[in-house]
């Protein structure tokens, strides 16, 4: 039984030369709490770290120990993957890995115009396609990270090295150094609150687009003392979880963060105004499209 954070559980895996296919960008939490919770990266023929798990051991309220894999019990498989913690305790977790390969992370700024207008090329070409945007920057900028495997050697200090700046020039390292962030880093990140929301792939464009319009809307309540915002675009295959938000479809996740500073957040009635107008937008968008 593997009792640490997910962070270990790389290390782990990389001695011994394999890894996850995808994950979540904070590697802090537990295993089994963040597939308890749906965790997932970005990568639209990839879904979440649950969709990796082929079995589970679990701890029952009354303590009886349920053993679910692909030949037993595969119903409580099918939901305790993404359990949301109701079903019990789980104790151990079985995934399936694959060898560890070498990816290249890119990061790259351009004109938020030209990158909605190139949404469809960028979202066919690259597998690992996320972006984001700062509201009112001036010029509007969007912020493109792709990834892609290579067998390009390691950058010198890979992906982790305080000094390498990805935006200056692309950096190659081990597949998870590219998908999480490192122990330092995350020690000295800024607090920020978040709010995800999951809408069907094709409806993406239409939902960012009035949630840009919404954004542009309020733009003279907002206040740069009470925090700084950002919305973030990423994509996930769907899948057949019970309780999973991808459940039944390929899914865009829009999310909107405020990030304050090291000791607190951004402003809760600034970031509650935008978290608010991203439920209305994808709403609208759902009912408009008949959408579950």
């Amino acid at each position: 039984m593997y009792r640490h954070s997910r962070r270990d559980l790389n290390s782990l895996l990389e001695s011994y030369g394999l890894a996850l296919e995808n994950m979540g960008a904070t590697a802090a939490q537990t295993v089994s709490g963040a597939t308890s919770t749906g965790t997932h990266g970005t990568g639209k023929h990839l879904g979440s770290m649950s969709t990796q798990i082929v079995g589970i051991r679990m701890v029952l309220a009354d303590g009886t120990i349920m053993v679910a894999d692909e030949e037993n019990n595969q119903d409580l498989l099918k939901i305790g993957r993404v359990g949301l913690g109701a079903l019990g305790i789980i104790s151990t977790i079985t995934f399936r890995v694959v060898p560890l390969w070498n990816m290249k992370l890119s990061i790259i700024d351009m004109d938020l115009t030209e990158l909605l207008d190139r949404h469809d090329e960028f979202y066919e070409k690259y597998d690992r396609f996320q972006w984001g945007y700062v509201p009112y920057s001036d010029p509007p900028v969007a912020t493109v990270m792709l990834r892609e495997n290579t067998d390009e050697a390691i950058t010198p200090g890979g992906c982790w090295e305080p000094t390498v700046s990805v935006k200056e020039q692309p950096c190659v390292d081990v597949s998870y150094k590219t998908l999480v962030d490192s122990l330092e880093r995350y020690d000295n990140r800024t607090i920020y609150t978040e709010i995800e929301i999951f809408v069907p792939q094709e409806h993406l464009k239409e939902a960012i687009l009035d949630y840009m319009s919404f954004q542009e809307s309020v733009r003279e309540q907002h206040d740069d003392s009470r925090g700084t915002l950002f919305t973030n675009i990423r994509y996930i295959k769907g899948d057949d979880i019970t309780l999973s938000p991808m459940r039944g479809r390929d899914s865009a996740v829009i999310s909107f963060t405020i990030t304050g500073d090291r000791e607190k957040t951004g402003d809760y009635g600034e970031f509650e105004m935008y978290a608010k107008g991203l439920e209305d937008v994808t709403r609208k968008v759902s009912k408009n499209k008949d959408v579950a």
